[in-house]
């Protein structure tokens, strides 16, 4: 009889008693908070912060376009400048 009191004893120390499991419910609680406001805080952060890297890609890529096509105009109108301006001094002597 003494070994069954024994036993349920052992098993009684082994289970959490009901404050430390609401103690602990309470902590996961807070933890779960504090994760989705930090998770909140970085979402707003990169709304704030100004493109997605997805936009500012493809921005990138049509200023890199863009200025391709400056650079080819540039040429273009610098070798048309350089034919009228070789025709004006020919046309002078």
């Amino acid at each position: 009889m003494r070994e069954k009191h024994t036993l349920s004893s052992e098993e009684h120390e082994e289970k959490p008693n009901i404050s430390t499991v609401e103690v602990l419910k309470v902590a996961l609680a807070e933890v779960r908070l504090c994760s989705r406001l930090e998770a909140l805080l970085l979402q707003k952060k990169s709304l704030f912060a100004g493109d997605s890297p997805d936009i500012r890609s493809q921005k990138i890529d049509k200023l890199k376009v863009l200025s391709q096509s400056l650079a080819s105009s540039m040429s273009k109108a610098g070798k048309v400048y350089f034919r009228s301006d070789s025709h004006q001094r020919e046309d002078a002597l």
